[in-house]
């Protein structure tokens, strides 16, 4: 059959890969019957292939999904689960982005790992690709292989499958021939993560027991570390974090934001405590918190930007040094804040597709004054503005739907766009009205809004010029399943405009987690110094990590511009 024509029919294709199964090479069978007989506890789910091929080929993805569960159950021992209303529904709920349901139909049909294949037309043959999501591990990995014509896909999968289970589950590769063997060296891609650079990259950002980058890395000298504290683990499914000094009494607090309540904590000597809790209303949709001063007392208010159901309710407290005070609450906006023309502090909000500077009104409530003129395509948690190029017009860095880094003048003309990924999150903007004309055209994307994680802007090495802080979370997803994704580590990344570009000038560490949020505080009375609080999370967004309690960490790095002094 080899070099069978690719433009077959519907059901003549059917027919070839029906016969496919029956023709694989004896030995093939000889070995799953092996592996077959090393029985194991424990059940592999199988959602149902996704085909992409033109003319369509739908009615495949049932048969393609049969011959990958038979191929694993065989080589593993383990029991496949395949074809049923509830599979379905699992593959419904991860399209839809719905992590939470998920990992409930994963415990109702008892799956230790999941599989997703896919089979999609390139511009040159085909490719098979299958991810391995296990409950052990906190990324999942991806198996590919790439074939010029359909009369390899049956031997693609086999292979593959051969391959999942000597590296995903251990088993020992049969020494008969397979059909790797078959399938021959050409097409073969191997092992791959979604990323083939990574391994490379994380090793340049990645310096063990230092916060600094490598010295082959361009001004990795540029931050000493002074100190540097940790929480240990909390038990928190942390949303969101900022830190400052809430009650004006010199010591910093950190607020973290749970679904559900907001917690005070402070690094007070060597030691992480919590100074204060307060319960939020269920109901709402916490999306973010931020400390500023937006009524003029000195002392930074708490802004939390949450949703009730399809409406923003957001709310603005204040912190005393004893007890809450709520001073705004169910603002039909989503918040943060920003600084005006003049420098001085101001609190946005968006309703709608619309953001508006909020003033308080004769009544006391926040409403909306003026409507700030933004890019097409940018949310509220997009973007900031701050004066790069020194000439008192701020630019506008924000942070693109690809999780690019972006810079435009005042006339929203682009300076510069990044080729690497940042700002990347887990939390969704649910009810947000997007102007992104994708998401206009689908309703129910709509729905499904990523909000990005902060930017910030501050003068770090004291030049008087602002340096852009955004963290790195190495985002990852499936193709076909746009609304799943996943982290393969983070850090924290200090970047300097030169006019034109922007360059890295120093990089936390590469971590295992998740970031969730950061902010950087500058001690007032010595330029070049301070202090880098970073939340990090172990749940990095596996959907089979249903079992572990998330777990967070509060870290925080006391450091200097500048080289150490010399001896």
């Amino acid at each position: 059959m080899k070099g069978f024509p690719v433009r077959l029919s519907g059901g003549g294709l059917a027919l070839f890969l029906a016969l496919l199964l029956t023709t694989l090479p004896p030995a093939v069978f000889a070995a799953e019957k092996k592996a077959a007989a090393k029985a194991k506890v424990g059940a592999i789910v199988f959602l149902p292939f996704t085909v992409k091929t033109q003319p369509p080929q739908e009615h495949l993805r049932a048969g393609l999904t049969s011959v990958l569960a038979t191929r694993m159950a065989d080589r593993t021992g383990l029991a496949a689960v395949h074809g049923s209303d509830k599979t379905g529904s699992l593959e419904a709920q991860l399209q839809q982005g719905r992590q939470q349901e998920a990992r409930q139909l994963l415990r109702q049909l008892g799956g230790d790992w999941l599989l997703l294949g896919s089979l999609e037309q390139r511009e040159k043959g085909y490719e098979v690709r299958i991810h391995a999501f296990s409950g052990s591990k906190a990324a999942p990995a991806s198996f590919s292989r790439t074939i010029d014509t359909l009369d390899k896909t049956i031997p693609a999968i086999d292979a593959l499958s051969a391959e999942i289970a000597a590296k995903v589950f251990h088993q020992e590769p049969e020494e008969e021939q397979t059909a790797a063997d078959a399938l021959g060296k050409d097409g073969i891609s191997g092992f791959q993560t979604a990323h083939p650079d990574k391994a490379w990259r994380d090793g340049i950002y990645t310096a063990s027991g230092q916060t600094a980058l490598p010295s082959s890395v361009a001004g990795s000298s540029l931050f000493r570390q002074l100190n540097s504290l940790s929480s240990g683990e909390l038990a928190l499914s942390l949303k969101a974090m900022d830190a400052g000094d809430l009650d004006g009494d010199g010591r910093e607090e950190l607020v973290l934001l749970e679904q559900g309540r907001l917690i005070l904590a402070r690094f007070s000597a060597d030691r992480f405590q919590q100074v204060a809790e307060l319960p939020l209303p269920s109901h709402l949709a916490f999306h973010a918190v931020s400390l500023a001063d937006i009524n003029g007392d000195r002392r930074p208010e708490i802004c939390i930007s949450a949703s009730s159901g399809s409406i923003p309710s957001s709310q603005v407290l204040s912190w005393d040094g004893k007890k809450f005070h709520q001073l705004h609450e169910q603002v039909p906006f989503y918040l943060r804040p920003d600084v005006d023309s003049a420098g001085q502090p101001a609190l946005l909000g968006q309703a709608g597709g619309s953001i508006f500077r909020l003033a308080v009104n004769q009544s006391g409530e926040l409403d909306r004054g003026e409507e700030l003129a933004i890019p097409q395509g940018f949310s509220l948690h997009d973007f900031i503005r701050a004066d790069l190029n020194q000439d008192g017009r701020p630019e506008f860095i924000g942070l693109t739907e690809e999780n690019k880094l972006l810079v435009q003048d005042q006339a929203s003309k682009p300076l510069w766009k990044s080729e690497e990924s940042y700002g990347a999150s887990r939390e969704v903007l649910g009810t947000l009205a997007s102007r992104r004309k994708a998401e206009l055209d689908q309703p129910y994307d709509r729905e499904r809004v990523y909000i990005h994680t902060r930017i910030a802007a501050q003068d770090l090495t004291g030049d008087g010029k602002p340096e852009i802080i955004v963290s790195r979370n190495r985002v990852t997803n499936v193709d076909y399943f746009k609304n799943l994704r996943w982290f393969e580590g983070s850090s924290v990344a200090v970047l300097s405009w030169d006019g034109s570009r922007m360059s890295t000038l120093w990089e936390t560490g590469h971590s295992s987690g998740y970031t969730v949020d950061y902010q950087v505080l500058r001690d007032a009375e010595q330029p070049g110094r301070f202090r880098l609080f970073i939340a990090e999370s172990s749940d990095n967004g596996n959907p089979l990590y249903f079992w572990s309690k998330d777990k967070t960490v509060i870290k925080m790095q006391e450091l200097v511009a500048g080289p150490a002094p010399k001896q």
